[in-house]
């Protein structure tokens, strides 16, 4: 005898449910599960059918969930989830691949020239070396396996385990002797006409 012979025999039809249930739209789970609307309308419309049940109370914007259906969503979840998790954890990590992200100049200044070397010393693994502008918003996206980035505000990551610091780094500004004359001081570089604006930058960043 089955003992799951009241299990309606349509996986995917319990699937689509339950995203309309967790989504509370059947527009959201249809674009959840890359069909239409309409599909989402019958897989569950069939399922109703199959258990002799309503779940669904279709309202003219909004829908809500019977008993029934709250009932089933919340079985659903809890099998979905353990699941899930099962799966996950059969798959083994992708450790053929390392994601370095570099601030912009260390990463074609030290990084680049250097890949070739990289992946020949580390034949075993494929070394990506993404630069980066804006640094400190990207190092909390945590796709990467490796960081190297820049800060003004190193006090910050102090107490930061997974932080490193390497080394300080110095800025300064650089012009031809044709340009800058006999002048020395920062005050004469800000009445520079050509480039006035680039050296407010510059010196802006340095403090």
């Amino acid at each position: 005898m089955n003992p799951y012979s009241n299990i309606p025999y349509s996986h995917n039809a319990l699937k689509v449910f339950e995203a309309v249930a967790r989504l509370m739209s059947f527009t959201m789970a249809a674009k959840e599960l890359h069909v239409t609307q309409s599909a989402v309308s019958r897989q569950v419309k069939q399922l109703e059918d199959d258990l002799n049940a309503s779940l669904v109370i279709r309202g003219h914007r909004s829908i809500q969930l019977t008993l029934k259906g709250q009932a089933l969503y919340e079985v659903l979840g809890r099998n979905y989830a353990s699941l899930q998790s099962l799966l996950d954890s059969w798959k083994e990590p992708d450790a053929s691949k390392i994601v370095i992200r570099a601030a912009l100049s260390f990463a074609t200044r030290a990084l680049l020239p250097k890949i070739q070397q990289l992946n020949e010393r580390f034949p075993s693994y494929e070394i990506a070396v993404i630069p980066v502008i804006d640094e400190e918003e990207s190092l909390g996206k945590g796709d990467y396996d490796l960081f190297v980035f820049t800060t003004r505000n190193s006090e910050n990551y102090e107490n930061d385990p997974e932080i490193f610091f390497m080394r300080e780094e110095y800025m300064a500004p650089v012009c031809t002797q044709q340009l800058i004359g006999d002048r020395r001081d920062i005050e004469h570089l800000l009445t520079l006409p050509s480039c006035t604006q680039l050296w407010i930058i510059l010196i802006g960043a340095l403090g």
